[in-house]
């Protein structure tokens, strides 16, 4: 196409194919058929539809192992003796969000329990291996290990 982007100037039937998937392009079927039927798109179309409802059903069975893991897990820790509230409610929302850290400070200042006591919580957790210590910068934070599903 040129740079007026007048289909004109394409050769003959080029802008016509320009859309493809690389499963498309690999199989051609869809396009053998649009090519032998005067360019109708339809046979394409119908083929793309499939492929894209088929991501979203396996996008669906994903997401529904992935909250039954995470349902299953959250019962776990709940049932699990030696965890107190605050440790289950920072588990909770940790599983939520695993990319998240926590520091001693704003554990205290979510549950208003003092220092030591806050401390405490995040380091018996991770003596535990539910959620693993690391530095950054001059302070100690936590955050849920990447693989405390396979762990439980």
């Amino acid at each position: 196409m040129s740079s007026g982007g007048s289909p004109r100037s394409c050769p003959a039937g080029a802008h016509t194919f320009r859309y493809r998937t690389a499963k498309a392009h690999r199989s051609g079927f869809a396009n053998r058929l649009s090519e032998s039927n005067d360019n109708d798109l339809t046979y394409f179309l119908l083929a793309q539809v499939k492929v894209i409802q088929q991501a979203i059903t396996n996008l669906k069975a994903y997401l529904e192992r992935k909250a039954t893991e995470l349902w299953d897990l959250q019962q776990q820790l709940e049932g699990s003796e030696g965890l107190n509230q605050r440790q289950i409610a920072l588990l909770r929302h940790a599983l939520r969000h695993p990319s998240f850290r926590y520091s001693v400070l704003s554990h205290q200042s979510s549950h208003g329990v003092s220092h030591q006591t806050t401390r405490s919580d995040l380091q018996k957790l991770a003596s535990r291996g539910l959620v693993e210590a690391m530095k950054e910068s001059r302070r100690e934070v936590f955050r849920v290990p990447v693989d405390l599903v396979e762990r439980q």
